[in-house]
């Protein structure tokens, strides 16, 4: 008996999708179009409003389906902005717990979890702080509870949201546009409009490096890639290719000064939008005005860009309500392990949001196991420290948690029969092909046999001559060469 081995080296190559649309999601929205962005948690989604005065944050719930009322969206939004919101984002700790910051410079924090029983727009959210300018991008820590990271044009601050106070502010030399937070927490990728990713330090303000990953004139997005299964923190960009079209860049933070590797997406010029999924390695692209989800596989060990970036094939939706202005990625717990789903999104449309969920294709008898080679440890929705503590100066690595909830038996532990010759069974084939062999051998010496009787027997039917029907020879005077003699 042996283990079971997948023997696919790319196993998210091909992966299949499943999306809701039409009547099975939310429909009849009318989401903001001015800065359109969309965040979830495993049980409620927000995103910016266009109907309302200020900055309404409309709240809907993940898996809800139906076409919602002119006058039903204004209850269903959080309101307390006097501006344009145009940032959201959830806590990974806390599925009820909301921030949102717009135009009004006021960056905000709603406790959602009441909604089930008011009307969202009798919410009353706390402010946490302000800037000096719109803020335009907001972010979690990843292992540390309450603590927000902000950006407002050039000005970046660290927040206790519990505490509504303020840990850290800095100033960068160009305007902000997206940030994402180190898989330690330490420090925070900030994706600035002079083309330049910077590695700054959350507490201090410090610059620790800073690279152009990208030639183009486009904005750009950086996201810190790691996880066990990459082996090492990496630095994944996407953004606008020198001589045209959209590329995505791989950097070593050690090695900040060029990229380690690039590979073009396509010649399309919209925004692209970066998921990074560390259980799988996989660099999710979807972008501001695409119908189409796009992957690659990334596997640092790999000599060129071909093998270290391998791009999957990529899927389209099939939604009559357009392209997605927004997308945002669901926690992991939202996913269906027993389907082998990997990913799941969520797409905001000019009218629409809805989801799509990305799985691998097995046979039904390998579900029935827990495929262990798809779905590592991942993001427990548990902080490893509070505010107080990481700023003192404490880092902590996200808390991990299995995903086999069904206590299924594993993939990796299957027993797989090897295919085993007996002796007796080979000594029986050996012999009946023997016996066949002989028996045509045989066939044939009889078959030979008979033909000899048969020419024996019949001389006129086997090239003899016939009496009275074939010609006689005739003596033309010839004279051989036995017959010849000299001596006369």
């Amino acid at each position: 008996m042996t283990t079971f081995q997948s023997g696919v080296s790319r196993k998210f190559k091909y992966v299949s999708a499943k999306e809701l649309i039409n009547h099975d999601c939310l429909f009849n929205l009318k989401p903001s179009t001015a800065a359109p962005a969309i965040a979830c948690s495993p049980t409620r989604w927000a995103t910016p409003y266009a109907s309302g005065g200020g900055g309404p944050v409309f709240l809907g719930g993940v898996g809800e389906a139906g076409k919602v009322e002119p006058t039903e969206a204004p209850r269903r939004c959080l309101g307390g902005h006097r501006a344009p919101a145009h940032a959201v984002a959830f806590s990974p700790f806390h599925d009820a717990l909301l921030a949102t910051a717009g135009d009004d410079c006021r960056v905000r924090l709603y406790d959602v979890a009441a909604v089930e029983d008011a009307a969202a727009a009798d919410l009353e959210g706390g402010e946490i702080g302000s800037h000096g300018s719109g803020c335009r991008a907001l972010a979690f820590h990843p292992s540390a509870e309450h603590v927000l990271l902000s950006a407002a044009g050039k000005e970046l601050g660290v927040w206790d949201v519990e505490a509504r106070a303020s840990l850290a502010k800095t100033t960068l030399p160009a305007a902000v546009h997206a940030i994402d937070w180190a898989r330690g927490g330490g420090g925070f990728l900030a994706s600035c409009r002079d083309k330049a990713a910077r590695f700054v330090d959350a507490r201090t303000g410090t610059t620790a490096w800073s690279c152009e990953p990208h030639g183009g004139a486009r904005a750009f997005r950086s996201v810190w890639a790691g996880g066990a299964r990459l082996g090492g923190d990496y630095v994944l960009s996407a953004g606008g290719a020198r001589r045209g079209g959209r590329e995505v860049a791989l950097l070593d933070p050690r090695k900040y000064d060029e990229p380690l590797h690039r590979a073009l997406v396509d010649s399309q010029t919209g925004d692209l939008l970066p998921f990074w999924d560390e259980d799988s390695s996989v660099l999710w692209l979807g972008g501001k005005g695409d119908a189409m989800i796009k992957h690659f596989e990334v596997d640092v060990s790999g000599a060129t860009s071909d093998e270290t970036l391998h791009a999957g094939v990529p899927w389209s939706s099939a939604s009559p309500a357009g392209p997605a202005a927004a997308i945002c990625m669901l926690p992991k717990q939202c996913c269906d392990v027993a389907e082998l789903e990997v990913a799941a999104f969520l797409r905001l449309t000019t009218s629409t949001v809805e989801r799509v969920t990305f799985s691998v294709s097995r046979t039904a008898e390998l579900k029935t196991f827990f495929n262990d080679d798809l779905f590592p440890e991942t993001r427990a929705r548990v902080g490893g420290l509070d505010a107080a503590a990481w700023s003192s100066g404490e880092d902590a690595a996200p808390v991990l948690e299995g995903r086999n909830s069904r206590n299924a038996p594993l993939l990796s532990e299957r027993r797989v029969a090897a295919p085993v010759l007996h002796t007796a069974v080979v000594n029986d084939r050996l012999a009946t092909e023997k016996q066949l062999k002989e028996n045509d051998d045989a066939a044939m010496d009889r078959l030979s046999q008979l033909a000899d009787m048969y020419a024996n027997h019949n001389v006129n039917r086997s090239m003899g001559a016939k009496p009275g029907v074939d010609a006689l020879a005739v003596d033309g005077g010839e004279v051989d060469s036995d017959e010849w003699d000299d001596s006369d």
